[in-house]
């Protein structure tokens, strides 16, 4: 089942107090951010994880309130196959996410779009795939659909 706009609306204004919540609960995710957003020495002022930490912690918000309870745990293994998707998405030019997601989709091109830092092109790119890939993962967790 895909979230639908409505909740993707009312949800991405999620209260900062959560967030330790989040990272508890969602340590794969954090790890995987860290991973591709963080670092010194290619984002030095760790301002991009800061913004795919709030983004991830809405989506994640987004599928609970679309499904009524917290998104299970996602496994590392889970996003590495869901970052493979990411990637292969984009370099065939397939939006495959937009279809079973579409209103993540439109949520994440919006963040992209106009995100709440100045975003250099790469960093909007590196941005766009780890969310692209949490989106995948979101999705195949809470859906059983496997990835394309």
């Amino acid at each position: 089942m895909y979230v639908s706009e409505r909740v993707a609306s009312i949800s991405s204004d999620i209260g900062t107090n959560d967030i330790g919540w989040f990272a508890a609960r969602q340590p794969a995710v954090v790890r995987f951010l860290e991973d591709r957003l963080g670092g010194a020495e290619r984002h030095p002022t760790w301002d991009l994880l800061a913004v795919g930490l709030d983004a991830a912690h809405a989506l994640t918000g987004m599928f609970e309130r679309q499904h009524g309870v917290p998104p299970a745990r996602i496994s590392a293994g889970l996003l590495e196959r869901a970052e493979e998707a990411a990637l292969g998405e984009i370099q065939r030019g397939e939006p495959a996410h937009a279809l079973h997601q579409p209103a993540l989709a439109e949520w994440v091109a919006a963040l992209l779009a106009d995100p709440p830092r100045p975003l250099d092109p790469d960093e909007t790119h590196v941005l766009g795939v780890a969310l692209v890939t949490v989106v995948y993962a979101l999705d195949a967790l809470t859906s059983g659909r496997s990835m394309p």
